[in-house]
Parts: structure tokens; sequence; C-alpha cells
């Protein structure tokens, strides 16, 4: 009777304890990071048309004041579109052809060696060269895309401001498109979004930097990915 007694007891400690371990094995929220794994190596324009092989270029000159250029990178197999990145670059001449807006199927001249650093990101396919965020990329069931990321339930990508930095509150949005944490949101279409947002945590009333990653879903599987950054003021 004594031993039995002693099982018991052995048994409640574990299983008393075992939610504590899940918890700390459980996957972190997306932050910052998770984007600067993906574009690890990839350096300058160069190294993302190396990488992504894109059959379209197009550009848009954001002024004087940065002097930058958002570069989007699109690839396309078979006329199905794989998907697209959008960087940040910063030319000499700083307009591209000499215009501030422009399309064309090829790399402008004098852009492949300048530094780039990705501001967002469309995966519209699985075979796209674009690393995918935790490995989760279309085609993936929904239970996938909660598994790879920080989850206080079962179904939803529920996890608050207080889980990315405890220090920190609801007054760290922008409005309602820069929300963070994680949540989800149904569709007309019958489809949900799961989103998840992350900020630089420095002080509420100070410029603030966003990255935002959406899994589209339709049929409990995801249709497409994106990855989007913003400024607060944008």
């Amino acid at each position: 009777m004594g031993k039995l007694r002693c099982l018991a007891a052995c048994l409640a400690i574990l299983l008393c304890a075992m939610p504590l371990a899940l918890s700390e094995t459980a996957p972190e929220p997306f932050t910052k990071a998770d984007v600067e794994q993906i574009s690890g190596g990839l350096v300058t324009v160069g190294d993302y048309v190396a990488a992504l092989k894109p059959t379209s270029y197009s550009w848009v000159y954001e002024g004087p004041a940065t002097g930058q250029t958002y570069l989007t990178l699109r690839t396309e197999a078979d006329g199905v579109e794989l998907g697209e990145a959008t960087l940040v670059v910063s030319p000499e001449d700083e307009l591209i052809d000499g215009a501030e807006t422009g399309e064309r199927e090829t790399l402008p001249e004098g852009l492949s060696g300048l530094g780039a650093w990705l501001k967002s990101a469309r995966w519209m396919s699985k075979d796209y060269a674009l690393p995918f965020v935790r490995g989760v990329k279309p085609g993936a069931a929904q239970a996938d895309v909660v598994a790879a990321f920080f989850s206080n339930s079962a179904g939803e990508p529920d996890y608050t401001v207080h889980d990315i930095n405890p220090a920190v509150d609801e007054s760290w949005w922008i409005d309602d498109s820069a929300p963070l944490g994680g949540y989800a949101v149904s569709r007309e279409d019958g489809g949900v979004d799961y989103v998840y947002g992350w900020c630089t945590l420095d002080e509420p009333e100070e410029w603030r930097e966003y990255f935002q990653l959406v899994y589209h879903l339709m049929a409990e599987a995801v249709t497409n990915v994106e990855l989007s950054y913003f400024t607060d003021p944008e």
C-alpha cells in the first residue's frame, strides 16, 4: 500500500509539472528575428536576384527625404505566380531609369551591387525560392501554422503584446491595421486569416517599426502568405 501511495504521489507531481514543461518548449511569438532568418545571407540586390530568379521588376521612388526606392522582384513559372519580394534600395542617381516609377522584365543597370533589405514578401506557391518563415508554406495545414507559433489555445494563433514584452499594452497599436500579438480574422469568402504582429519596443510615444505576417487559409489549408513592414508614422 505504501508503494502505491508513493507511485500516486509521483504521478501527481509529474502531471502538475507537465504544463510548465510544455510552455517552456512552446514556439516563441513572431518577431523581427524571423525576418532576419529568412533573409540571412541576402545582402545585395544581386543576391536576391540570384536566389529568386525574378521574371519581372517594378519600382517606386519614395522621394528625396529618404532617397529610397522600393524595388519589387516578381517570379513566375509557366504563367503561374510563385511570389514576390520588395526590397529597399538607395540608388546613387536616386531615380531608376530616370523615372520615379517603372516596370520591366530585366534588372535595371547599376542595381545588382546595391545593398538591400527585405521590406515585404508574398509567397503564392510552395515552390517560391525565398525561405519560408518557420518553414510554413502554401499548402500547409491550419494546424501547422498554429504549431509553428506560440499559442494560448489549441485552434487559434492567440498571443498578446504581453507575450512579446510584458511592459507594453494595446497603446502600442497604430490602429486596427497594425495590432500586435496574434489573432484570427474570418473572411467573407469563408476563409480565415491568421495574423501575427511585432514592433520595435522602445517607447510608445517614439517612432516605431512594425512587421506583420499573415497566413491566408481556405478549407483549413494555407493558400498564400504575406509579410509587410511599415512605420509609425508611415
